[in-house]
């Protein structure tokens, strides 16, 4: 691809890129090839080309163009189904999809299309949705189903195996994992599973051991440089403190439903909800929500999913 870019943000129908304190806007929608104008995720690959997974259908665009990807149940070689919740790429360059039922790896070089599978009987991943997949370094990669719990795939398979979840010495065969967010510098995954409270997942030792019990609707977690992790809720955006094994206050002004979490180069925050827009968070950890500038319009919805 000659030209290169980052999208920085995207809601139901726009993109931005932001330089210093100019928004330079440029809106995709169905008009430019999008399948749909609700786009749930964005990833970018290593070869610049640009992946929206939507309400329907995955889109791979080029800067000029989209390539639509749909389930098609009298092809063998389709995403699995059509609502995508996630996208992130291996270190062989493959992009691995999550969807309402269940998962897809489309090879870098072929274009061949997988389906993620679990177990010794490799039964495919179906009838539930896979909400976020990461990339574990180079090892291995990570899904949170919502009835397989975590999932994990060791490097160059897409037959996983689930990670043991004991409640009171007895192990659960299902489990909903809601957000993960991997440290892989320090050897674990933090997860986040409903009912049930945070989780750290240890690599090595393939041990899920209980942080917080504190019942909260974790949609997203991103962990920062320094250790902290802050929790995207239903309720709002709360910062861990491993220490007193607490949330905290919330940090927006009132209740909100926090989608995702972004730390930019220059390490600033952002929050993105469904009902309230945009926010940054300031270095007094005060959210400041964005607003149009003059006649430049920043938004055209204040559900944002994605950043």
């Amino acid at each position: 691809m000659k030209n290169k870019f980052k999208i920085s943000f995207l809601t139901y129908l726009l993109t931005f890129s932001i330089y210093s304190q100019e928004y330079l806007v440029r809106f995709l929608d169905i008009s430019q090839g999008l399948s749909n104008n609700s786009v749930t995720c964005i990833y970018q690959e290593r070869q610049g080309y640009i992946w929206f997974g939507t309400n329907d259908g995955l889109n791979r665009y080029d800067g000029y163009n989209f390539k639509v990807y749909r389930n098609d149940v009298n092809k063998k070689n389709s995403i699995a189904a059509n609502y995508i919740f996630c996208i992130d790429g291996d270190p062989q360059g493959n992009i691995w999809v999550g969807s309402a039922n269940g998962g897809s790896v489309l090879n870098s070089v072929s274009g061949q299309v997988s389906q993620l599978a679990i177990g010794s009987s490799t039964k495919l991943i179906k009838e539930e949705s896979i909400v976020q997949i990461k990339a574990f370094s180079t090892s291995c990669m990570m899904a949170a189903c919502e009835k397989s719990g975590l999932v994990i795939f060791k490097k160059g398979q897409y037959t996983g195996n689930q990670a043991d979840l004991k409640i009171k010495g007895k192990k659960l065969l299902q489990y909903h994992v809601t957000s993960i967010e991997p440290v892989p510098e320090k050897g674990f995954c933090w997860v986040f599973i409903k009912n049930y409270g945070l989780y750290k997942y240890w690599i090595k030792s393939q041990l899920m051991e209980a942080i917080c019990s504190q019942k909260l609707q974790a949609n997203y977690l991103k962990s920062e440089d320094n250790g902290s992790l802050w929790i995207g809720t239903d309720e709002g955006l709360f910062k861990f403190d491993e220490k007193h094994k607490s949330y905290g206050d919330n940090i927006l002004d009132y209740k909100a439903i926090v989608t995702n979490i972004l730390f930019d180069k220059n390490k600033e925050i952002y929050i993105a909800t469904d009902g309230s827009g945009v926010f940054k968070i300031n270095k007094q950890n005060k959210a400041v929500q964005f607003k149009d500038e003059g006649d430049q319009q920043i938004l055209k919805s204040d559900a944002v999913w994605v950043l």
